[in-house]
Order: structure tokens, then C-alpha cells, then sequence
């Protein structure tokens, strides 16, 4: 899929540890959810149809204008696969200082 951050309405970020214990659940819509989604994808899909060797450590699910969805794997909070097509995108910062301000 080719992210288009702006067309974001709502994005929600669940953290996990290590124990894969699930935390509290944080999220952003409208306006907010476009400017965290620019915030936290650089640009760039990659197609990913290998393995990954790390932990998952966030799930992020994006909701865009159309009701259209896409939940994606976050493993040691750098990289984002999408469920489903394997496409992946590199995080731009830390994803923990992000789920913190939310």
C-alpha cells in the first residue's frame, strides 16, 4: 500500500513489551492523526516478503478517508510491516517518546 499520510483520520498505537503483555491502547483522529502519521513514516514502501528477526514492540492501525484500514507490525520500534501485503516503512524517531505525547 502507498501511505498517504494526509489521508489519515485515525491512528492508534499499542504498545508491547517483551512478555508480549499488551499496554493501553493511544490514539489521534481527524487533523491530529494526519500530523502524528507524517510525524512517524518516513517515505519510502519497501516490499518486505522475508522474515523479520526482532520483536514486535506496537501494533499501529491507520484508519483513512474511506473508512479503508491498515494495521501494521512494529518490530524494535524502527520498522513498520503491514499486516497482510508485507509492505514496510522505516519509523522516523522514537516511537515511545510519540506514544508518550499522545
Amino acid at each position: 500500500m502507498d501511505m498517504e499520510p494526509d489521508q489519515v483520520t485515525k491512528l492508534v498505537i499499542e504498545r508491547v513489551d517483551f512478555k508480549n503483555v499488551r499496554s493501553a491502547v493511544k490514539s489521534a483522529t481527524d487533523g491530529a492523526a494526519a500530523i502524528v502519521a507524517k510525524a512517524l513514516f518516513l517515505p519510502g514502501a519497501m516490499e518486505m516478503d522475508v522474515e523479520v528477526m526482532g520483536f514486535i514492540t506496537a501494533t499501529i492501525t491507520l484508519t483513512f478517508k474511506g473508512g479503508t484500514t491498515a494495521t501494521f507490525d512494529v518490530y524494535n520500534d524502527r520498522l513498520a510491516i503491514e499486516r497482510g501485503s508485507k509492505t514496510g516503512y522505516y519509523l522516523k524517531g522514537q516511537l515511545s517518546k510519540l506514544y508518550e505525547m499522545l
